[in-house]
């Protein structure tokens, strides 16, 4: 795990499909210091992205969100070692858990947190955006998301 740079933000695009919009939106908060957006890389490749930070109005908790890992590289175990540098840093800073939100259609990465001590904490809600894709198309996504909770003070490290 990286910190984002210049250099990774047509990477991003390409071998992650996200939108131009979506990667200029990240770069931007990462310089304001907003936020610090990771990079994970494999033998050299980009293989996933993760930002972090911590909100005001979740105090001791670090807020983990726009978890990516490239289509051909799921499933291997990526998405486990950058929650795993989640939670290092979180603990780095001294917080007592990570928070965040996540889409209930999204199976997958739901069964990924759970597997890895994550449980909701029954706050959930809709949720609508317009979505720029890598060709830059917009579409409107439209989800309810939960929100998923690990507090390392209840054994859960």
């Amino acid at each position: 795990m990286r910190p984002l740079e210049e250099r990774d933000l047509d990477p991003l695009s390409r071998d992650l499909g996200l939108g131009r919009d979506h990667i200029l939106q990240r770069w931007e908060e990462h310089l304001a210091a907003r936020d610090t957006m990771q990079i994970a890389e494999v033998g050299g490749r980009l293989a996933g992205s993760i930002c972090v930070e911590e909100r005001g109005e979740l105090p001791g908790l670090l807020y983990a969100f726009a978890l990516q890992i490239a289509p051909g590289l799921q499933n291997r175990g990526i998405g486990s070692a950058v929650m795993a540098w989640v939670e290092e840093e979180a603990a780095r800073r001294g917080l007592a858990g990570v928070i965040f939100w996540v889409a209930e259609e999204n199976t997958g990465a739901r069964r990924l947190y759970e597997r890895l001590g994550y449980e909701p904490d029954g706050l959930r809600f809709g949720k609508r955006w317009l979505c720029e894709g890598p060709d830059g198309e917009q579409r409107e996504v439209v989800e309810t998301v939960q929100r998923m909770l690990k507090r390392f003070d209840q054994g859960a490290r």
